[in-house]
Parts: structure tokens; sequence; C-alpha cells
């Protein structure tokens, strides 16, 4: 008994194998979610990015003295100007896109 204990001196290779195929059968859902995070992630930077640029175009309009109410809006927009705050007016702009999330966009002018 104790000279069959001796003889053994590392994993088989079945062994090994093995435990390769255990680690890729638990590594591959693993890297999926990863992946479909990390797409995720820039696919809402993107829209984030694309929606702020939007929301600038219309702060810009109101900036160069078009009136918020001529400013033709999509129906994801929303524009919103408060009272004048030390003869400055506040205005917000809104981009909804689905699902049911917004960028707004806040600026003070003259």
């Amino acid at each position: 008994m104790n000279a069959f204990r001796n003889n053994k001196r590392g994993f088989t290779l079945i062994e090994v194998i093995l435990s390769l195929a255990i680690l890729g059968i638990i590594a591959i859902p693993i890297l999926t979610v990863f992946t479909n995070g990390f797409s995720t992630i820039f696919s809402m930077g993107r829209k984030t990015q694309a929606m702020n640029n939007q929301a600038q175009k219309y702060m810009d309009q109101i900036y160069n003295g078009e009136a918020v109410s001529t400013i033709e809006a999509i129906p994801d927009v929303t524009v919103s100007e408060t009272a004048n705050i030390s003869g400055l007016r506040l205005i917000k702009i809104t981009v909804t896109y689905p699902p049911g999330r917004s960028v707004t966009l806040s600026s003070l002018v003259p």
C-alpha cells in the first residue's frame, strides 16, 4: 500500500484534460455575460452621446435667439423654460429614448 502511494507524483493526463474541460464549460457563460455587458455599456454610451448632441442642437438654437415656443421638437424632446433668474433664463431640454431613459441638458441663457 505504501509503495502505491509513493509512486503517485502528480495528476494524470486524463485528470488534467477533464479539469480543463470543466473549466471551459464554466468559463463560456461567464465570458458571454461579460461581453454582453460591455456591449450594452458601449451602446448606451453612444445613445447618450447622440441624445446629448441633439439636446445641444436645441440649446444652440435657443442661445442664438430663437424663442422656445418656435423650436420644432420631435416627440421625444421636451423643452422647458423657467422665469428669469437674475436676468437669465433657465432652459431644460430633455431627450427621452426607450426604454424610459432620458438625457437632460440644462443651461442659463441670457
